[in-house]
């Protein structure tokens, strides 16, 4: 059974991901914002929040915060980054 934090962090994912569909930006952008998410989904769903890599999915998003200020407020959440 996915713990607590994995749920609230599926929960996040899925915002940053409509956040992300809803915001207009270039399509090799939006790819890669995506794939990172769908990393992350990963990570999270196996109980691998802090990896390094994680870290890195998590930092590729956040450069997009400019864009999508969506983005830096979900990923405020994120558990690694409090």
């Amino acid at each position: 059974m996915p713990s607590v934090e994995g749920v609230k962090l599926r929960v996040l994912l899925t915002a940053l991901q409509r956040s992300l569909e809803k915001h207009s930006m270039p399509m090799g952008v939006k790819l890669r914002a995506l794939h990172a998410l769908s990393v992350l989904a990963g990570y999270i769903e196996s109980d691998l929040a802090d990896e390094p890599d994680a870290h890195a999915q998590v930092a590729m998003l956040l450069e997009l915060s400019d864009d999508v200020p969506s983005v830096r407020v979900l990923l405020a959440h994120y558990p690694t980054l409090r």
